[in-house]
């Protein structure tokens, strides 16, 4: 069984990679475009309504992750009658949620001249914009969007991935195609639209044809104590959800309104390279999730901990390298493609940096706590969060400008979200003491921190050129992980990655 895991998760994660990375060239070659055919003012637009949507994406309430935990055991259990009564209500709360963000999407059209403030004028009606991008966000939710779920369930995330990946390509095809031959903002967002409805289409056939019982109609219901249960989880994922939005979604809403709508877009430039790297650290981290709530639903809780240190290792790897080459390459990169005038200042980018590192080390203990289904635990604690990051990013970005934005994340997202979930996770989760994994995590930021601090300085003796970017690259590759592999080749955990590494290597070479 454990094999299986491990090769369900080396397949997913071999084909996620490859669509994240796919993705990555896309979004930089369709961003690029974007910039150089619609100007300043719609990349601004386009930031801060994707900000709007991504906030009432919360309306979903984080039903989506709980009925994906409450499938882990029908499924082991090979019960398609419980799997059918779970899809059946799955498929009723996504309707009314799709439902609901349009209707809360449209009621939100009076208060945007609030919101938006831009120095010059655009050519097109900034409502009918909006309406675009909140139905390209309903409808993800009313066209076969739990078919999805069940592929995900069932350790059949490699074939999303694979969906994922055509789409990907054919929506940037068209829309560069429609860009350069329209000039049109209207046109690209009907583009997206469309691929959006097809790919949901797609998957929901192929859901049904390898799951047929997904259709089957079934006149039994989920219990109304089961209902009750499974709302007290879900209440505590939406307050999760809704104070992460609060912490990481609100910076261009701030910027937009005091500083100007503009550079909400320089914002969203950063944002997009960011979410993009946390994509490529959450498909090796969450890839594994389906396998973990196997795992965690059949083995012991010894079991569970030693196989958490491994991936804890590995993500701190990761997180570490990736933030390295944020760091040292971003601001170059931007100077390079886009333009100088588009870059923010180095103590900026450091602040967005950390709170990368931050984030993303603690993929592995948020994916446990969802396998172990500690959905209650902690949610206030990160909804205090939430709110006092509001309160420090309506003082601070009237002191430090844009860098308090991210400074007040920082703080947040340490001293007030992190160590308390990463507390609870050895305490309740795993019934030991969580002192060790706290100073793992201290270590590791002043590790990150120092590494970054040596890779800048040598990096800093090239200059920006393409040529010299190369050369930087080349650099932020070999001396983070040269300096991580000297730290620590001789620890168990490293050693437990070279095998978890083979493994993998031959499943992506394989494929």
């Amino acid at each position: 069984m454990a094999k299986s895991r491990l090769e369900n998760s080396a397949g997913i994660i071999a084909s996620g990679l490859f669509l994240r990375f796919l993705t990555l060239g896309l979004s930089f070659l369709s961003r690029t475009f974007f910039i150089r055919c619609l100007g300043d003012d719609c990349l601004g637009l386009n930031g801060l309504f994707t900000t709007i949507l991504t906030m009432f994406s919360l309306v979903e309430l984080g039903i989506g992750q709980a009925i994906t935990f409450y499938m882990y055991k029908p499924i082991a259990e090979e019960d398609t009658r419980r799997l059918a009564v779970l899809v059946k209500f799955y498929r009723l709360c996504y309707r009314i949620i799709g439902f609901a963000i349009a209707g809360l999407g449209c009621a939100l059209i009076p208060l945007l001249p609030k919101i938006i403030n831009l120095e010059g004028e655009v050519p097109y009606s900034i409502p009918l914009l909006y309406v675009l991008y909140v139905a390209n966000t309903a409808v993800t939710y009313l066209f076969f969007s739990y078919p999805r779920t069940v592929l995900t369930a069932y350790q059949e995330g490699a074939l999303v991935n694979k969906v994922d990946s055509v789409f990907a390509l054919l929506s940037v095809t068209l829309e560069i195609l429609l860009l350069v031959l329209t000039k049109n903002f209207i046109a690209f967002l009907l583009i997206r639209l469309a691929v959006t409805v097809a790919k949901n289409l797609v998957l929901g056939l192929i859901a049904l044809k390898k799951y047929p019982y997904i259709r089957q109609k079934t006149e039994e219901k989920i219990s109304k104590a089961e209902i009750k249960e499974m709302f007290k989880d879900i209440y505590g994922l939406f307050v999760v959800r809704l104070s992460a939005q609060m912490i990481d979604s609100t910076d261009n809403l701030f910027i937009s309104a005091m500083i100007g709508t503009v550079l909400a877009g320089y914002n969203s430039n950063y944002m997009m390279i960011i979410n993009a790297i946390y994509g490529i650290v959450s498909t090796i981290i969450y890839s594994c999730g389906a396998s973990l709530g196997n795992l965690c639903a059949t083995e012991s809780k010894e079991r569970a901990e030693n196989v958490f240190s491994t991936l804890n290792f590995i993500n701190f790897w990761i997180s570490c390298f990736c933030t390295v080459c944020l760091f040292q390459l971003m601001n170059p990169f931007i100077t390079l493609v886009w333009g100088a005038h588009y870059t923010f200042d180095l103590f900026t980018v450091a602040l967005i940096c950390g709170n990368f590192y931050i984030v993303s080390s603690m993929y592995t203990i948020f994916s446990f706590r969802q396998s172990l289904g500690l959905f209650r635990e902690c949610i206030y604690y990160q909804f205090a969060g939430a709110v006092v990051n509001v309160i420090l990013d309506f003082i601070l970005i009237r002191f430090m400008g844009i860098a308090g934005l991210f400074a007040a994340t920082v703080f947040v997202n340490v001293f007030i979200v992190c160590f308390p979930y990463s507390n609870n996770l050895y305490k309740v989760g795993f019934k030991m003491n969580s002192r060790p994994l706290l100073l793992k995590m201290v270590g590791g930021y002043v590790v990150c921190a120092g590494i970054c601090g040596v890779n800048s300085l040598i990096c800093s003796l090239i200059p920006v050129t393409i040529p010299g970017f190369i050369a930087q690259c080349a650099l932020s590759v070999l001396i983070p992980n040269g300096l991580i592999l000297l730290l620590f080749h001789r620890t168990p955990a490293f050693r437990a990655t070279l095998g978890y590494g083979k493994i993998l290597a031959n499943k992506i070479l394989h494929r």
